[in-house]
């Protein structure tokens, strides 16, 4: 996942590791059962972060319309959502 490219999904981290960099800055590592895209994919924005895998990784994603459909339907998680995309932009 590339920053500037289209936000096309929010993927799961299965198992692995991957490092999140901003204009080739690191903002963090991230692992099992943590999540990347959903700042895309929930504001509907080109990708804010480039992510690369630092070991083998496995992930699940979910096209960025199921997401919204699935925040869509229940407020509380769309809330949790939007707080994790708050942190990640603000931190």
């Amino acid at each position: 996942v590339r920053e500037g490219e289209a936000a096309d999904h929010i993927y799961l981290i299965e198992s692995g590791a991957v490092r999140v960099t901003k204009g080739g800055r690191e903002l963090r590592i991230q692992g099992a059962g943590e999540v990347f895209g959903e700042i895309g994919c929930l504001r509907a924005v080109p990708r804010t972060a480039t992510v690369t895998a630092t070991e083998d990784v496995v992930l699940l994603a979910l096209p960025a319309h199921e997401f919204r459909s699935v925040l869509a339907g229940d407020p509380r998680v769309f809330d949790l959502a939007d707080d994790l995309v708050q942190r990640r932009l603000t931190g």
